[in-house]
């Protein structure tokens, strides 16, 4: 449950008694999650029955933390892998590899860039990918191709 205003608090906690009440409910795990709450409202959102209190911001993790502990449960986490870079000087990717781009192209990468856009760029370069003389070039690396 958020805990925003405090009439919010209020619901959430006649909530929370009412949950608590029943068997079913009794084995339910309530986090409460708040900007903010005075250290002795705190322990009042506990004692209704919130098995557990998180103050935001907070980090992703806590609340699997938090439910992890409350439920008994592990996560397994998908694998992320490191984008592997070729720094050889032959596979360096300079201006020149986009002088064949249309400006139009070059414009909307730019603009991709400096808002940290990665799906705008990776959607860009598969426009690109119609030209490519290979899968593994990248961007204006088959200028001379086109």
């Amino acid at each position: 449950m958020q805990l925003k205003s405090r009439d919010a608090i209020e619901r959430s906690l006649i909530a929370t008694k009412y949950i608590k009440s029943t068997t079913k409910g009794n084995a339910t795990a309530v986090i409460a999650v708040t900007a903010s709450i005075l250290e002795k409202e705190k322990a009042i959102v506990l004692s209704t029955g919130c098995d557990h209190f998180r103050y935001k911001p907070f980090a992703e993790h806590t609340i699997f933390d938090a439910l992890a502990k409350h439920l008994g449960v592990s996560y397994i986490f998908a694998e992320t892998r490191s984008l592997i870079l070729d720094n050889s000087a032959e596979n360096a990717f300079t201006s020149q590899n986009l002088t064949c781009m249309s400006s139009e192209w070059i414009t909307q990468l730019y603009e991709a860039a400096i808002e940290a856009n990665t799906n705008l760029v990776l959607q860009l370069d598969r426009r690109n990918s119609r030209n490519r003389t290979s899968p593994s070039t990248s961007f204006g690396e088959n200028c001379a191709s086109i």
